[in-house]
């Protein structure tokens, strides 16, 4: 029946996005931070509607099969129906799965699933004639692979010139092509393989060539699930390997359970197995047209939402994938008729590519990757993928291990004293207003480059204030950024080490100093803030992916405008009016419809909004006396990457971009008076609670020499240089090391297997990319492996009794 592919279709589909959320909800990071605060809306309809959906998307498939089979297979659809109902109900509240068996279960039903599906739809193919199975494929499968390699780099380009709006320079086209074509040669090579192996067995050398193809596409997504997806979700080790394989053989395995149709006499294994893959009309040239024309909008639709937001490129890599792989089938379709011989020619062919492309690597200068499509750049870094540098190979194991720390391993928290805190509260307790932008670029404000024309408000907040130029966050993601802050330092890589208020620095603060608190209260701080008599919510009712700026401060104004507030008050907010999940989901457009050339206007715009808010609030405070009995802190969680390189978001890297962040400080004036500051010295975000405690009358004495420091200091004294810090991702094993005083910097990427380097300047641009030189390498190492050590054995983890290779993997 016309309708069974389709109907096919649908089902593998649920149960492939099943297993997908599965995995993404069995890390907590992922669970804390993306699924708790639904910031991706189609994510989240899909859990809490996983039921209904899988009504919708399985009875399609069992309506046909009943109606297109005839007795032991309508009887076997029956049964798979019910087998599929009641997985369904099983785990079917994905939606409120945050324990570890849940997820378990939600991942083993899915690919249960997947696979029953395949083998009740598996279909073998009728024999081909003695001749037929004679046939030299190796002609059809050159032009197949080569069509296929081209059509996929023509599609991936367009989609860049359409969402770019740029130009493909001549030499990038070429260099893009040659890469397409060589990874084109490699699948010529992987095809002929499995014919060769399938002509030992002359007689089912059809089926085994299916078979082959299939083992060869389950391998390839095996690869691409653990290296990628699995990889930059901290899911490695054989737990990964695990889940890859399994995930890669029941995909493949539905791929070419259709085959070729029982109707059809089959002479080709490998076209029955991508059969599944691609129309029936992609066997005609014009059917071939319309199925590329096809593959160009469903690329250019992938490279807009990577372009707007996107996780380590996975979603970007994912539709590379897909491209490749339809543009093959398609590929594989059109040429089937071919009917050449000439094996040598084929090889000869395969191996001129080969030489070529490594002719043209070694004769032609370097390029820059960011001119290439999605694809060529992916191909490119995979032949520059680097190795751990020699001798230093065990690092990307500690990294590894002392990352993500799994959700159910027992930390009990470390009292954390900043300062002894005793006493009846200091008599000069201002006001303290903190506004941690998430994912505000320094760059973008007009502070810190002059290129900047909208965001007057914050200028004039500036020129009355201190402005730190060369401030860093320690962490480049939300997850870990804010819990840092209240602390004061870097913490375990774990989401979240509970009880969390004995380290919750700040948060004594507050309470010794008898504070009045207004926060807004997120996912976040509703684990990392403890129970509080003195605390009202900001934004009460409204989702942290809802909160903005402007509401926000219109909410603190009215509260001011009531009557006297609170001696003292305390206000805190994170506003998400430039967070790449919120702009995306708005359109990914400026919201005031002006151009901002030169910046990312759907942005730019949502600064100068937010900026124009910020403006009145601060005339409000003078207006009521309170601007000079206050402090007011403007600071980022972390920067945003928008557009550089081709990169878009954060949380999976830690490029300048990322890790260096606005810093405004507000003092009132009697009190700034008695400090010493210097606004050029490398400053952190986890600076800012020590410099609270020392405004408020309390010194402070770091509890291990990776915490913040003051950004105060007493007048007359000389401040040593300062040191080299280490800095990481919130969400995966990329750490980087600030040296110089914040004026190099290096990153050591243990996902991507990459290190970078970088020279930081004063100025408005985030940092130039340098050679990473051997000293670099081992400056960067030793600051990244000794911090890890000293906040391992700070917080007390691993424990001491935790000992060989389990405790490395908790």
């Amino acid at each position: 029946m016309m309708f069974q592919g389709p109907a096919f279709f649908l089902a593998a589909l649920y149960w492939v996005l099943t297993v997908a959320y599965g995995v993404l909800a069995s890390q907590a990071f992922v669970q804390e931070q993306f699924l708790a605060p639904r910031l991706f809306p189609p994510l989240a309809l899909f859990a809490d509607w996983h039921a209904v959906v899988g009504v919708a998307m399985l009875t399609p498939w069992a309506v046909v099969r009943l109606l297109g089979e005839r007795h032991a297979r309508a009887i076997a659809a029956v049964a798979f129906s019910a087998a599929s109902l009641a997985l369904i109900a099983i785990v079917a509240p994905i939606s409120a799965a945050p324990t570890a068996t849940m997820s378990l279960m939600t991942i083993v039903g899915g690919l249960a699933a997947t696979t029953l599906l395949a083998v009740a739809e598996w279909r073998p193919s009728a024999a081909p004639s003695q001749a037929e199975r004679l046939v030299d494929r190796s002609v059809a499968d050159l032009a197949a692979c080569l069509l296929g390699a081209a059509s996929a780099a023509a599609a991936q380009a367009i989609a860049m010139l359409v969402v770019t709006g740029g130009d493909l320079a001549l030499s990038g086209g070429a260099h893009s092509l040659r890469l397409h074509l060589l990874l084109g040669g490699a699948g010529f090579l992987c095809l002929a393989v499995v014919r060769a192996v399938a002509d030992f067995f002359r007689r089912r050398r059809i089926t085994i060539e299916r078979v082959l193809t299939g083992a060869l596409m389950a391998v390839t997504l095996a690869a691409f699930l653990l290296f990628v997806v699995l990889a930059s979700v901290s899911i490695r080790g054989l737990a990964g390997a695990a889940i890859a394989v399994a995930m890669g053989v029941a995909v493949a395995l539905a791929a070419i359970a259709r085959g070729a149709g029982k109707d059809i006499v089959s002479s080709d294994g490998v076209a029955d197995a991508f059969s599944t893959l691609a129309p029936r009309l992609a066997r005609h040239w014009w059917g071939f047209a319309v199925w590329l024309l096809a593959l160009t909008a469903f690329t250019t639709a992938v490279s807009t939402a990577s372009h707007t937001a996107d996780w380590n490129f996975v979603l970007a890599r994912t539709g590379v994938v897909i491209t490749w792989v339809l543009a093959l089938a398609g590929s594989i379709a059109v040429t089937r008729r071919i009917r050449l011989a000439g094996a040598w020619l084929s090889f000869a062919a395969a191996a001129v590519i080969l030489v070529g492309h490594v002719w043209l690597s070694a004769a032609m200068p370097a390029r820059t990757t960011a001119a290439l499509d999605p694809g060529a750049r992916w191909i490119d870094e995979m032949l520059d993928r680097s190795t751990p540098p020699v001798g230093e190979a065990d690092i990307v194991n500690l990294l590894h291990a002392r990352t993500n720390i799994a959700r159910g391993t027992a930390i009990d928290p470390v009292d954390v004293t900043l300062a002894p805190l005793a006493g009846e509260p200091s008599t000069e307790r201002p006001h303290i207003f903190v506004f941690v932008v998430d994912s505000l670029r320094r760059d973008y404000l007009s502070t810190y480059n002059p290129k900047v024309t909208f965001t007057p408000s914050i200028a004039a907040l500036a020129d009355d204030s201190l402005v730190f130029r060369n401030a860093f966050t320690q962490y480049g993601a939300t997850g870990l950024a804010i819990p840092s802050l209240w602390v004061g330092g870097p913490i375990l890589h774990k989401q979240y080490v509970t009880p969390f208020a004995p380290m919750n620095s700040l948060a004594k603060l507050l309470t010794h100093e008898r504070y009045a608190q207004w926060i807004g209260m997120d996912n976040i701080m509703e684990v990392i803030l403890p129970a509080s008599d003195s605390r009202e919510r900001l934004d009460p009712g409204v989702p942290v992916k809802d909160f903005r700026m402007c509401r926000t401060l219109a909410d603190i104004r009215a509260r001011l405008a009531s009557g006297t507030p609170p001696a003292p008050l305390f206000v805190y907010s994170l506003p998400q009016d430039v967070h790449v999940s919120v702009v995306s989901r708005e359109g990914a457009s400026a919201v005031d419809g002006r151009a901002y050339d030169g910046f990312y206007a759907p942005v730019a715009s949502r600064v100068a909004r937010l900026d124009a808010c910020l403006g009145e609030f601060v005339n409000d405070l003078k207006a009521l006396g309170l601007y000079d009995q206050s402090i007011i802190v403007l600071t980022s969680d972390h920067g945003d990457s928008l557009g550089e390189e081709g990169r878009m978001g954060h949380a999976y890297s830690l490029h300048p971009e990322i890790v260096r962040v606005p810093l405004i400080v507000h003092v009132p004036p009697a009190m700034r008076s008695q400090w010493s500051w210097d606004e050029q010295r490398a400053a952190f975000t986890t600076d800012v609670t020590p410099t609270l405690y020392r405004l408020l009358g309390h010194d402070t004495q770091a509890p291990a020499e990776f915490f913040g420091e003051s950004l105060a200091h007493p007048a007359g004294v000389t401040l040593p240089p300062p040191p080299d810090r280490m800095v990481a991702a919130s969400y995966g094993a990329v750490y980087g090391a600030l040296l110089d005083g914040g004026h190099r910097y290096y990153v050591f990427d243990a996902i991507a297997m990459r290190e970078l380097a970088f020279s930081i300047g004063s100025d408005a641009s985030p940092g130039k990319g340098i050679p990473v030189t051997g000293e670099i390498r081992q400056r960067g190492l030793a600051v990244i492996r000794r911090t890890v050590d000293d906040i391992s054995r700070f917080y007390r983890y691993p424990r001491p009794t935790d000992t060989g290779p389990l405790a490395a993997r908790r």
